[in-house]
């Protein structure tokens, strides 16, 4: 018996009907629901088509039908029952898609500080600076794509001169100079050429040609022996390309973490090729201080055996202590020295955040440590109250 089935028909005196992920249809317009008589239909297309039935306040559903339908026997029907907000995809009171900045919506109470400048590549591959207390957002300097917000640690890079200033083209010993405190480990039968400085995507760099006949190893050294403690831990990267000759008769290239006195020397596989100096960075493994280590080096070892001639170029260099390495340090123009990059940091204060749904994902490169969101607030005792805690990812690129 319809009549008596829809006497109290709750949708006829709903406030509103809404098509959701889909099509309605002129003709057979979402109207018709309003009316409690089975004969009166409505049509949308879709193939997840669903309509929003608004009651306008808390309303009791003592049944739910669905009666007259042109459905199939392959159909599937589901029915949501809750509040507004939780039926459907509300806009966001804030969007933080950090891999598109430019439509990022700020909420109220956000903050951002890094006390220092910072690096990162831009949307056209370009090493660029970012000022202080200011976010990063990184780009692949190959594809271009964005990576998004770049949130680190405090790092120093150890190289003085990871610039290559003070350099002279030239002959090793016969008119040419490295760049300031760099070296290069002699090897008999090998000619050491600076070829030039300048800089490729933003990065510094020193073109050095080496050409002979010769069974052994050399170094480039970017820096000489710097202090270090047991326990710490170090990772030494560089930019390196093969911008003419061949690696012909090179049995290896890597960088190298050097202690003096005691840890475990590692090393990094290089095989550089003629792709743009921003997407070759090379890096050593991590390594740590052992008991007695009083000093650590980083450098790049090229292994020969046989007659070689290759230039390569080698820019911003970097020893720092971490377990691998961070974005690229430099220190001002024409003045040489270790610098310091501050750590970012980020939070939003004062938010009120009710019932709610939120949607978090991120990027983790680095240490297999994993990173933390922390939600809560200050107590009234200046204590912090930790509502929730997660960790997402736990190792390199989750």
């Amino acid at each position: 018996m319809p009549g008596a089935f829809l006497w109290d028909e709750r949708v006829a005196r709903a406030v509103g009907l809404s098509a959701i992920g889909a099509q309605p249809v002129a003709s057979l317009p979402l109207s018709n629901l309003l009316d409690p008589q089975p004969r009166h239909r409505a049509r949308w297309l879709g193939s997840a088509a669903s309509v929003l039935v608004d009651f306008g306040s808390d309303t009791t559903i003592d049944a739910v039908a669905l009666i007259s339908t042109t459905l199939g026997a392959a159909d599937t029907v589901r029915w949501r029952l809750g509040a507004l907000e939780g039926l459907v995809e509300a806009a966001p009171t804030f969007d933080l898609r950090f891999t598109s900045p430019g439509t990022l919506t700020y909420p109220p109470g956000w903050a951002f500080n890094r006390t220092t400048a910072g690096w990162c590549f831009d949307a056209t591959g370009t090493l660029a600076q970012v000022a202080a207390d200011t976010p990063r957002f990184d780009h692949d300097p190959a594809t271009l794509a964005c990576r998004g917000l770049l949130l680190e640690e405090a790092r120093t890079n150890s190289v003085r001169n990871p610039r290559a200033e003070g350099a002279t083209p030239g002959v090793i010993g016969a008119g040419g100079v490295l760049p300031t405190n760099w070296a290069v480990g002699s090897l008999a039968g090998i000619t050491v050429t600076v070829v030039a400085t300048g800089t490729e995507a933003g990065i510094p760099y020193c073109d050095l040609r080496f050409s002979g006949t010769a069974t052994g190893n050399f170094g480039v050294d970017c820096e000489g022996w710097l202090g270090a403690a047991p326990g710490d831990v170090w990772t030494y990267s560089a930019f390196v390309r093969l911008v003419a000759g061949s690696l012909a008769n090179v049995t290896a290239a890597t960088t190298r973490v050097y202690f003096s006195g005691g840890g475990t020397n590692t090393q990094g596989t290089v095989t550089p090729t003629a792709a743009g100096l921003a997407s070759q960075r090379w890096a050593s493994a991590s390594a740590t201080a052992g008991t007695g280590v009083g000093s650590v080096k980083g450098a790049l070892r090229i292994d020969v055996a046989g007659a070689v001639d290759l230039t390569i170029r080698v820019g911003a260099a970097q020893l720092e202590k971490g377990p691998a390495p961070s974005s690229v340090i430099l220190p001002p123009p024409g003045a040489p020295n270790a610098a310091a990059r501050a750590a970012d940091q980020t939070r939003v204060i004062g938010l009120p955040i009710g019932p709610a749904t939120m949607l978090i994902q991120a990027t983790h490169t680095g240490s297999a440590s994993g990173f933390g969101v922390t939600f809560g607030g200050w107590g009234p005792n200046n204590d912090f109250n930790n509502s929730s805690y997660f960790t997402l990812g736990g190792g390199a690129g989750a």
